[in-house]
């Protein structure tokens, strides 16, 4: 489980601070993300170069904080929806069309699909949760009962083969 920092912080304070790690702002809470490995950079460097291709380098992003209300957060990887975007001091002030998260040793798969809920809650159509390790991912998109496992591919505004993704 993700460890809390700090209580009572605000979208500006948060913006004004400066992390030796990077930190999510949930209900004035810090909650730092965890450190990546090896496996969780390569995965997340091969869904960057599938969605680019298929959204383009300027929609598909790394690490993008995204804000909704006095909460950020921080997905693995997203695709910004298409036209105009928000932006507040730098950071995206709008749902992304896909948010993904790949998961990292000092997680659990159901901290992910939380995530995924919150960002259901906040109007993100598709969510995909990967483990590098296990080799398996799952689609959480809105409506879904639960997260669904993905046989062959991950889908939604895209289709990514998880061959391809773990090959």
């Amino acid at each position: 489980m993700t460890p809390t920092l700090r209580l009572g912080i605000s979208v500006e304070d948060y913006l004004n601070m400066s992390f030796g790690q990077e930190c999510e702002l949930i209900a004035g809470e810090l909650r730092p993300k965890p450190m990546g490995t090896s496996e969780h950079s390569d995965i997340q460097t091969e869904l960057v170069y599938q969605l680019r291709n298929i959204f383009g380098r300027s929609r598909t992003r790394v690490e993008l904080s995204v804000r909704h209300g006095d909460d950020v957060l921080i997905p693995d990887v997203c695709v910004l929806p298409a036209g105009t975007l928000r932006w507040y001091r730098g950071i995206l002030d709008q749902a992304p069309l896909l948010c993904v998260e790949v998961i990292s040793p000092s997680q659990r798969a159901g901290e992910l699909f939380s995530k995924c809920e919150t960002y259901h809650e906040w109007g993100v159509p598709y969510c995909w949760v990967v483990d590098p390790v296990a080799r398996r991912a799952w689609n959480y998109h809105p409506g879904s009962p639960a997260p669904q496992e993905a046989a062959g591919a991950l889908t939604g505004p895209a289709e990514i083969s998880l061959a391809l993704l773990f090959g």
